[in-house]
Parts: C-alpha cells; sequence; structure tokens
C-alpha cells in the first residue's frame, strides 16, 4: 500500500477527490463537529440502544484522532469546526494518516506493520457511518462524505479478504496436550481459564459469548431435562449470534452445573466472579485478558503456532460437526455463519449452494414450532454425537471440583485458586 492513500492501490484518494472550498449554502441544521459527535452518540447508544459499550469506545478514540488530526493538519477550521465546513478530502486525508501509522503488526524482522486492512475497513466505516448520521439524520451538512468514501471501502475489503485469517482446529494430539488433567489444572486455576477452553469446544461458542455470561444466562428445561446457556444480544458478536445452546452430557459430567450451582449459593452474578466485570477494561475487551492467558499457556507446554489459538476450539467443533455429518442448518444454529463459511472452504457446498441453506436468524431453538415440539434436543444431539474429544473426563471432573471449591467469597470480594508460589500445595492437588 502506497503512502498518502487510503486506496490499497496506486491512485491516492486526494488525486481522485480533490479538496474544494467550504460550501456557500447553508443546511439546515449547522452543527459544531463536537455537538454533532454528541448527538450521534446520544442517538446510537441511548435512543436506538443499539451499539454495545466497546463500539461506542472504538469510535470515540477514532473520533477524538480525527479532532486531533485536523486541529494539525487543517488549522483554518478551527478548534470545533463546522460540520458542513468539512468534505470527503479532510476525511480522506485523515484516513491515509491513519493507514501509514504502525499497527499492532510485527514483520518477519521484528519492525512494526502498518495497520491491517480489517483495521482499516472498520475505521473507514465507522467514518460513513458517522457522516452519513450527520448528513441524513442530524442535517448538519449536505456533502455525502459517505459516498465519496464507497470506493475505498471496495478496496479495503477485498484485501481484507484477501489477507483473512483461518484459524487451524485442534487435533486429537493438540487436545489430549492442552487437556492433560495435571498440567491443565496447574496453570488454569481461575474458573474462566478452567472452563473457558472446555465451552468452547463442547458448544463451539466465541469466548466473547460466555466469558462475561451472568448466572441467570443458564437455565434448565426440566420437561426434557436439558440445560442450556443464553447467547444474549450483549454477549452475540452481531444480532443473527443471539441464540440458546444446549448444555452437553460431557460438561454436565465434568461439573459445569456443580459449578454454575456454587457461583449461585455465593451470591454471584456472573458465571465467573472473580473478574471485575464492571471496570472499564474489561468491558471495553472482555475476551482479551483470557485469551492472553490461553496463549501464555499454550507457549509453556510447545504448542506454539500462531494459527492455534483459543478461537480454534470453535474451529474445531465446527469440523468435527461437519465430520459427523451433522445438517448444515443444526450446524449454523450451533455456531453460526462460521460453520457455513466452512463448509465452503472444504468444498462441502458452493458460495451458489450456500445460498440456500443461509439462515439470517438463529435464535428461540427452544420454542416450539410446526412437526417439532423441542427444537433444542436436535441441536443437543449433534453437539453429543460429534463432539467427542479424546480426553481423560474422570481426571478432568476431579479437577474441576478442586477449581469449583477455589472460588469463594470473602468479605463480599470473590477469590479464585491458590497463590503460584504455593509450590507445594500444587503438587499436593
Amino acid at each position: 500500500m502506497p503512502t498518502g492513500s487510503i486506496l490499497p492501490s496506486n491512485t491516492p484518494f486526494a488525486a481522485s477527490h480533490p479538496r474544494v472550498a467550504g460550501p456557500t449554502n447553508l443546511p439546515k441544521q449547522p452543527l459544531r463537529l463536537s455537538a454533532g459527535r454528541a448527538k450521534y452518540a446520544a442517538y446510537y447508544s441511548n435512543t436506538l440502544k443499539s451499539q454495545k459499550a466497546r463500539t461506542t469506545a472504538d469510535k470515540g478514540r477514532l473520533f477524538d484522532h480525527f479532532e486531533e488530526f485536523l486541529k494539525g493538519k487543517h488549522p483554518e477550521l478551527g478548534n470545533d469546526p463546522w460540520v458542513h465546513m468539512l468534505d470527503s478530502s479532510h476525511v480522506g486525508s485523515f484516513l491515509e494518516d491513519q493507514a501509514d501509522r504502525p499497527g499492532k503488526r510485527r514483520s518477519e524482522d521484528g519492525e512494526a506493520r502498518a495497520a491491517a486492512p480489517k483495521t482499516m475497513l472498520k475505521k473507514l466505516s465507522d467514518m460513513q457511518h458517522f457522516f452519513d448520521y450527520l448528513r441524513r439524520h442530524a442535517k448538519a451538512t449536505d456533502e455525502d462524505i459517505a459516498d465519496d468514501l464507497l470506493e475505498a471501502s471496495e478496496a479495503w475489503r477485498k484485501q481484507a479478504s484477501d489477507e483473512s485469517v483461518h484459524y487451524l482446529p485442534f487435533t486429537d494430539s493438540h487436545v489430549k496436550q492442552i487437556l492433560d488433567p495435571g498440567t491443565y489444572l496447574n496453570y488454569n486455576r481461575d474458573p474462566d481459564y478452567f472452563w473457558g477452553p472446555l465451552l468452547g469446544l463442547h458448544l463451539g461458542a466465541r469466548l466473547g459469548e460466555f466469558v462475561n455470561a451472568k448466572v441467570s444466562n443458564i437455565g434448565h428445561l426440566p420437561e426434557i431435562d436439558v440445560w442450556y446457556i443464553d447467547v444474549t444480544p450483549e454477549d452475540a458478536k452481531n444480532r443473527n449470534s443471539v441464540r440458546r445452546l444446549p448444555i452437553t452430557d460431557a460438561l454436565i459430567r465434568l461439573g459445569f452445573i456443580q459449578y454454575v450451582e456454587h457461583v449461585r449459593r455465593l451470591g454471584g452474578k456472573y458465571l465467573f466472579p472473580h473478574r471485575d466485570w464492571e471496570s472499564k477494561t474489561l468491558q471495553n475487551d472482555r475476551s482479551k485478558n483470557q485469551s492472553r492467558a490461553f496463549g501464555n499457556y499454550m507457549n509453556k507446554i510447545g504448542l506454539t503456532d500462531p494459527l492455534l489459538v483459543h478461537h480454534s476450539f470453535r474451529h474445531t467443533a465446527v469440523s468435527a460437526m461437519q465430520d459427523a455429518g451433522v445438517p448444515l442448518a443444526h450446524a449454523m444454529q450451533i455456531v453460526g455463519h462460521d460453520a457455513q463459511d466452512h463448509a465452503i472452504r472444504t468444498g462441502r457446498i458452493t458460495p451458489e449452494q450456500a445460498r440456500s441453506v443461509h439462515l439470517s436468524v438463529y435464535t428461540h431453538a427452544d420454542l416450539e414450532r410446526l412437526g417439532t415440539k423441542y427444537p433444542i434436543l436436535a441441536l443437543k444431539d449433534a453437539l453429543e454425537r460429534s463432539i467427542k474429544p479424546p480426553i481423560d473426563y474422570q481426571l478432568l471432573a476431579k479437577a474441576a471440583t478442586i477449581v469449583t471449591e477455589h472460588l469463594r467469597k470473602v468479605g463480599g470480594e470473590f477469590r479464585s485458586g491458590w497463590a503460584p508460589q504455593s509450590e507445594r500445595y500444587g503438587q499436593e492437588i
């Protein structure tokens, strides 16, 4: 990608969208940029309630950078410019600057690389969304900046697709090594570290879908004796990911329900109450802590392939369901779009065929419908007959009991595990 262009090509954005002087006609509702930001935030966070806290925080940082950029590069606009004085060249040059900034990625020689295509696509999309709101809803500008950015958006979308990373599923030997009872307990003493991989493997769920789930999300259907966990709108990646997942017999044998009931008796609100889920850090990126901890564990046991991560448990479950012949519609109800994507990548179906089995909503798997009284039973059966990892359930169940016993409430504060320096105690356990 050339410097000075938000298009991943040789054509600079500014060349195709030359900057012009401010408009001569005022919009219906002139607004300063700060006021536009406030109206936008209130509309999506308070009025529609359709924006998550993390999304709001991410957009806030991006808009802060935009304001800083304008002050530095375009002082003639003032400290708080009028929205209608901004055009696509201002936004385009800002995104060019963002694209050239060193990102988190590193090259083979350790040098910081420019922002990833997916990162730039997200930033570009957020800017489009913001200015589309300012034009169509707030009536603060007549400039169709969102439309002007479409070419760049499509270019970044293609490059992001080309660079898309598909994590590997775990093999049987990987699973045995990761879930060796003694080693696993020694490094995963906290309940979220212990149960996270097991839930990901047996349910095919994303880490962010259950890591800060509430105890109230877990329930029981006595008429069919099925336990379930609800992926709520607050925890789901998107609207289509809201669903009810059956808790498998394997997880019950491991003692997951006993753990849940233990948390309830202690008065815990969250499934993993020893974490401060009210903190700003964990609210903004609730799965980062556990992802990092699992990565450290993988390094300690010698599994260092960068394509083997916590998310690989989800890929493992999807692969297992395909290998077991689980109907794609059921797999999609369990894990979402990943099941369809996997089927296309592995040649089970073509993209054209995928359109005929696409499911836009996976919710209400527990509700009675025509011809099927308990649809959730089919999903439970799909998981039971396909997810059969080669692990020592008996010893892992003992390890789970130890983890449960060491979650306690002391003076109103939840604590878990035991100190790493208690080596003798760890060896005894």
